[in-house]
């Protein structure tokens, strides 16, 4: 998949050029990377339409007089009539174009919505998105996968609910908490296309934020997103003072509102905290009047926002925490990715490869994967891998706590049963080191407290399989 981006050398330094640098080279038909030095440019032009499924055209005053570009425009509508070519999309950079304008050709101009992008970076985030469009049609498989959605069915309902309550302005922060890979953002995806706030193929970059990030980086983050012409040194952020820099995140993020464009944010402790509370600095963005009933930011967090923490927040702030699939949400994702890449199980295969299954969603398209790599049967032969994979997660769970022997201990016993009273294990731990101990396995996604006010805790499935399969006993005063 490759798009041809047709332009007037004249644009390539202010636009076209920035472009370019936001793509892979293997995506795109651009002359300075693929045309090959020796040859005609007139056949490179040729060779790059024949290997282009989307056909970017740069509109300004420059192109439109420009005798190469005609040439490109002619080539690409004959190819477009003759289904090579799946995609046009003409983008107009220059403010002084009109969609009239009589160089333009009636084909285009008649049957294309032309609109000024002034922002390069917004630009290639649409072509992006155009190459994914064009993906997806060739191989239908791709998106079904991706878009391979089930269960969710509370978190859904409370995002519908939320966004749907018109007593109160629609949330500028929506925080979806949990650990690494069990879906936050296929969520979040999810709900914004419930919702209709976003168009089914929307193309979204993620901005990864970790823990010892700070305003400074989230602002340069907003920069990438093309939210503004503002160079980051020209900023000058160490000289300014907090309120100043969180008038700067505000007014970014008020321009890429009027772009409708959404934030998705891979939050790894810098805007929630370990302590599952916002930042402080971020609490003053997301509550700033201006952008008041604006829904513009989706934080995948590694750590679900604690309610309590945010209650003053409610009209700004939406949160939920995601666990594991449950038994019924595994089986119906497995079957569905089945379906997907056309196998066909029996019943018993079935069970035994679902009964495998702790709740982690990639560890289903692991399985899937597995049977459609092998067979049925080398999959069944190969059915310790599932465990493996399973055991990589549960561990990953378990290493904040690896040197702590309390804190194991209290593992251990969770997992000689499915759920324990709180009330409990008070009688078996020191009260106020248990307190301390489950508020952390909660916090890193160990554990979860059900029932009325956290009355029972239950460690999560894929923790108590590994903790069973690898025989961590119990202490012998335990």
């Amino acid at each position: 998949m490759k798009a041809f981006l047709s332009h007037s050398s004249a644009d390539k330094e202010r636009y076209v050029g920035i472009v370019a640098s936001r793509l892979a080279e293997e995506d795109i038909v651009y002359d300075e990377v693929s045309f090959e030095s020796g040859e005609q440019t007139l056949n490179e032009i040729i060779r790059g339409l024949d290997e282009s499924t989307v056909f970017c055209l740069f509109i300004s005053n420059k192109s439109l007089d420009s005798d190469w570009v005609r040439q490109e425009v002619d080539g690409a509508s004959v190819r477009l009539a003759g289904g090579s070519l799946k995609y046009i999309y003409p983008i107009v950079i220059d403010r002084s174009i009109a969609h009239d304008d009589p160089r333009i050709p009636k084909w285009l101009s008649e049957n294309y919505n032309l609109r000024l992008v002034t922002r390069p970076v917004i630009a290639a985030r649409r072509i992006q998105q155009k190459l994914r469009q064009a993906s997806w049609a060739r191989h239908p498989k791709l998106k079904e996968r991706e878009r391979a959605f089930v269960g969710r069915n509370t978190q859904i309902e409370a995002f519908e609910s939320r966004f749907d309550d018109y007593s109160q302005p629609k949330p500028v922060l929506s925080v979806v908490g949990g650990p690494p890979s069990i879906g936050r953002r296929t969520l979040i995806l999810n709900a914004l296309q419930k919702l209709s706030l976003v168009g089914a193929d929307k193309y979204f970059p993620v901005l990864p934020l970790d823990r010892h990030a700070s305003i400074e980086d989230f602002i340069l983050r907003l920069l990438d997103l093309g939210a503004s012409d503002i160079n980051y040194v020209d900023l000058n952020l160490t000289e300014c003072p907090l309120n100043e820099k969180v008038a700067i995140a505000v007014d970014l993020l008020k321009e890429l509102a009027t772009l409708k464009e959404r934030v998705i944010v891979l939050d790894e402790g810098c805007l929630v905290t370990f302590e599952r509370k916002l930042a402080p600095w971020f609490v003053d963005i997301v509550s700033n009047v201006d952008l008041s009933g604006k829904p513009l930011i989706f934080v995948a967090s590694r750590w679900a926002l604690n309610p309590s923490s945010a209650r003053h927040l409610s009209q700004a702030v939406f949160s939920c925490a995601l666990g594991e699939l449950n038994p019924s949400e595994r089986r119906r994702l497995f079957a569905r990715l089945l379906e997907i890449e056309g196998i066909v199980l029996s019943n018993k295969d079935f069970e035994t490869f679902a009964d495998l299954l702790n709740g982690f969603p990639d560890e289903v398209f692991f399985a899937v994967d597995l049977v459609a790599r092998f067979g049925v049967r080398g999959a069944l032969d190969r059915s310790n891998e599932i465990v493996e994979f399973n055991g990589e997660k549960a561990s990953m769970l378990l290493r904040p706590f690896e040197t702590n022997e309390n804190a194991l201990n209290v593992i251990r016993l969770l997992a000689q049963s499915e759920i324990f009273s709180v009330e409990f294990l008070c009688q078996v731990f020191n009260e106020d080191q248990l307190v301390s101990i489950i508020g952390d396995l909660v916090s890193e996604h160990v554990c979860e407290l059900i029932g009325v006010e956290g009355a029972f805790v239950r460690l999560v499935d894929s923790v108590r399989d590994y903790v069973k399969r690898n025989n961590l006993s119990l202490a012998p005063e335990l």
